[in-house]
């Protein structure tokens, strides 16, 4: 017995003993402690005559009370204890319905918890500012991703507008290459030929010359591969000559240009005749791109 009244009396956390009615029968050195009061002032009294609890934790207490008067255990609880001082303090507490010396009583524990529930509030903020900034820079990620998918977007757009403008440009070229092409050979040269056959010395038939060879290095870039001499080519001609540069097939030809594959395939005859390759196992887009 003694030794049961030792390790009561020295135990780390507060016990204690109290009736069914919640008055106190006993405590150890660790409940004056935990509670701020002596022994004797605790003896006779309970919480409520102590005032050892705020007023919103003694429905919690009284459901200790009825647990222990139905002979059952209860906690751990945790309760807001109100000290000799009037400091407050966080508590854990077990209750255990025993009988001493044929007497239902109470044994109660008590622990302070207050620092575990600094700590664990700390912790509990910890988390929440650490979920508040996943949850900020998720935002700002999704934020940044839609920001990076729009100008992808837009340069997509952009793209696809530039492609369109640059193949408005290459077919602005081709035109305007042809109508130089056809304006030399129509209204230029023909006149050149006329001045050569009429009664010219030789220094005016080598300015004709000079002249007629600096129109056609002029115009030589336009031809497209196309050398010089291909001037002798109609309109028609060179426009078909161009698109056999192009890949293109007699049908689609026939189809771009709005006449029947015969006739491109007469255009076709006509330009190996002028181009010197009729009759000879050559083909003519071959022959077209290999000459500049």
């Amino acid at each position: 017995m003694d030794r049961l009244k030792i390790l009561f009396e020295f135990a780390p956390d507060a016990y204690y003993l109290n009736d069914l009615e919640g008055r106190f029968i006993d405590g150890n050195r660790a409940a004056e402690q935990l509670t701020g009061f002596q022994k004797h002032e605790l003896i006779g009294k309970n919480f409520l005559e102590l005032d050892l609890l705020p007023d919103e934790y003694i429905p919690k207490a009284m459901e200790h009370l009825k647990k222990n008067l139905a002979g059952l255990p209860s906690g751990p609880d945790e309760l807001v204890l109100i000290k000799k001082d009037k400091t407050k303090i966080v508590i854990e507490v077990r209750t255990y319905p025993v009988t001493i010396k044929g007497k239902d009583t109470v044994l109660g524990i008590a622990r302070d918890v207050t620092k575990r529930k600094e700590v664990e509030q700390e912790l509990q903020k910890a988390h929440d500012e650490l979920e508040k900034r996943v949850r900020n820079r998720t935002r700002e990620l999704a934020n940044a991703n839609q920001k990076l998918e729009n100008k992808t977007k837009n340069l997509e757009e952009t793209n696809t507008a530039l492609k369109v403008l640059l193949k408005r440009r290459e077919a602005d070229k081709i035109e305007l290459e042809e109508k130089v092409l056809f304006n030399v050979k129509e209204l230029i040269l023909p006149y050149l030929e006329k001045i050569k056959g009429g009664k010219l010395d030789d220094r005016q038939k080598l300015f004709i010359d000079i002249l007629e060879s600096n129109l056609k290095d002029i115009v030589a870039p336009f031809i497209r591969g196309i050398s010089s001499r291909f001037l002798r080519l109609t309109p028609m001609e060179i426009q078909v000559a161009n698109l056999i540069q192009h890949g293109k097939t007699t049908k689609e030809i026939a189809s771009i240009q709005g006449l029947s594959p015969k006739t491109i395939e007469f255009h076709r005859e006509n330009i190996r005749k002028k181009t010197g390759i009729a009759n000879k196992k050559i083909n003519l887009r071959t022959y077209l791109n290999t000459i500049r």
